[in-house]
């Protein structure tokens, strides 16, 4: 069982173990890997906080790299931010003609592969997941797959406060 300590009301980290080396805080913790969770933590890292992302599972990115490889969107418009960044890093992929492997871009039935959108809506799961992890790797935010909050004494609190979360 991994222990983290908490060093702000929202939820921070520190641990001492061997995968993780000497002990060392972290602003925020966010625990849930999904696409909302990976949004989360890059805004705290753009914000200039310490973040840790903590994925109970194997994978990062819920069901977008887990094989939901269309959106269903009514209003493109309305996606903006981080989620809007996401979907125009998928089209800057598919504009380069060497990562079409099965089919041609004149053959692709799906949406978002027109010159008149700034993003891509379809989708391969391990493209998203690439997109996400390069998006981790550049704000340098730490994750931790495979780890489950302790449902007994898992989270540690003074009030509101939380000040440790055992893994």
């Amino acid at each position: 069982m991994r222990s983290f300590l908490a060093t702000l009301t929202v939820m921070s980290i520190a641990t001492a173990g061997p995968a993780w080396g000497a002990p060392r805080g972290y602003d925020i913790v966010v625990y849930g890997g999904t696409s909302g969770g990976i949004s989360a933590a890059l805004q705290a890292a753009r914000l200039g906080r310490s973040v840790i992302l903590i994925e109970p599972g194997k994978h990062l990115g819920g069901m977008t790299t887990g094989g939901l490889g269309a959106t269903d969107i009514g209003n493109k418009r309305a996606i903006g931010g981080i989620s809007r960044e996401f979907y125009q890093r998928l089209r800057a992929y598919y504009q380069d003609n060497a990562n079409w492997k099965y089919e041609k871009p004149a053959e692709f039935k799906g949406t978002g592969q027109s010159p008149k959108e700034d993003a891509a809506w379809t989708f391969e799961p391990h493209v998203a997941d690439q997109i996400y992890k390069n998006l981790i790797r550049d704000h340098q935010i730490p994750f931790v797959l495979g780890e489950r909050l302790d449902l007994t004494k898992g989270v540690q609190n003074d009030g509101s406060r939380i000040n440790a979360v055992t893994m």
